[in-house]
């Protein structure tokens, strides 16, 4: 038995072969739509197209099977529902959960406490208990962890040596939300590349602050 991959092939050469006389078009969709339903056990009661409205013929629904091979206005099939949610979605890639994320990727004692002990500081700061100013230095987004962890052990030399005047905290986002074209930052698309990896980006993302606080 035919696969409907074949039959979609031989569906298209022979809809490529045709040449524009409106009857030879009509002979080869009817053709065609017998490659394309026998092997799906698609039950078709009328063909239409564009090509033949000359005939008379008004617009029809579309076949899901011609839908595939990207014919439109060409078949009308008994028993098959329309596709009419998500029709700009080619894939769907489950997302890690949190949880998950969370065990793989553990927070250590020393970035916890670190974590803690900043948090407090900025508070303090915040209220008027703190007489120094709070500075957050860092890039507008991170696209290279290998580069952000050389940043942050470059900031923490100067966050030691200007303690006593100044908290600073290292800025590392990694989303770009005002940008509508282009990249969309680390986590969404960690290999620059458009492949869109996002449960690599979230590990990438916190492993990265687990380096740095640590």
């Amino acid at each position: 038995m035919r696969t409907i991959s074949n039959a979609l092939d031989g569906a298209r050469n022979v809809l490529e072969s045709s040449n524009r006389r409106p009857e030879w078009q009509l002979k080869s969709l009817q053709k065609a739509t017998k490659l394309l339903c026998r092997p799906s056990r698609c039950s078709c009661r009328l063909i239409s197209s564009r090509a033949l409205r000359p005939f008379g013929a008004g617009p029809s629904r579309k076949c899901q099977l011609f839908d595939q091979a990207q014919f439109t206005d060409a078949v009308v099939c008994d028993g098959m529902h329309r596709p009419t949610q998500d029709l700009r979605i080619t894939s769907v890639r489950p997302l890690i959960s949190p949880a998950i994320l969370i065990e793989e990727i553990p927070i250590s004692e020393s970035a916890s406490n670190l974590v803690a002990d900043t948090r407090h500081t900025i508070a303090q700061v915040l209220h008027g208990r703190d007489a120094r100013f709070v500075v957050v230095v860092g890039p507008c987004s991170i696209h290279d962890p290998g580069a952000a962890l050389e940043y942050a052990e470059k900031l923490k030399a100067l966050a030691d040596r200007y303690q006593g005047e100044l908290v600073v905290v290292l800025r590392c986002y990694f989303e770009k939300p005002r940008t509508t074209v282009g990249w969309k930052g680390l986590i969404n698309d960690p290999g620059l590349d458009g492949s869109f990896h996002v449960n690599k980006g979230l590990r990438l993302a916190r492993k990265l602050l687990l380096d740095v606080n640590e």
